[in-house]
């Protein structure tokens, strides 16, 4: 949701929103924004593979073949955002966590590298603190439009 409350008050101004501002609002609140976080337009069109991934705990590169599936050459930025659905801490319902740029002519399928760092999937403790278990990376072009997913697991 928007700040609204944007005046000082004993030139003080409160942050009430903590990690849940942006896109991230939205997501929490089921609202729908005029454009999603990431999103944008482009002149072809795209599909996106079965994502992979490999790492460890220090990180994972997350893998998908992109399809320019238009008439023309054109360029998308794949996104990956991470979803903790048993968190012990508070977390937002997605958050992003990586991107790459892919350019590709018309009807040729690229392949999209993108690194996810450890640090991404991590929260704020009195220090960066990875808490073990299970995520899930989805991959697409913005943060509603995720048709690929893959599990990864930190121990």
């Amino acid at each position: 949701m928007p700040v609204l409350d944007v005046t000082p008050q004993d030139g003080v101004l409160r942050y009430d929103e903590g990690i849940h501002i942006g896109y991230r609002a939205w997501l929490r609140t089921d609202a729908e924004p005029a454009f999603p976080f990431g999103s944008g337009t482009g002149y072809t069109t795209w599909e996106l593979g079965t994502a992979t991934a490999a790492g460890s705990a220090d990180g994972f590169v997350v893998t998908v073949p992109v399809a320019n599936t238009g008439g023309r050459a054109g360029k998308q930025v794949v996104q990956v955002y991470a979803e903790r659905g048993q968190s012990a801490v508070e977390r937002p319902v997605r958050w992003l966590v990586g991107f790459a740029v892919v350019r590709a002519g018309a009807g040729e399928t690229v392949e999209a590298g993108i690194p996810v760092t450890a640090r991404s999937l991590s929260y704020w403790a009195d220090g960066w603190q990875l808490e073990p278990g299970e995520y899930t990376l989805r991959v697409g072009t913005s943060v509603v439009d995720l048709p690929q997913s893959v599990a990864v697991r930190v121990d």
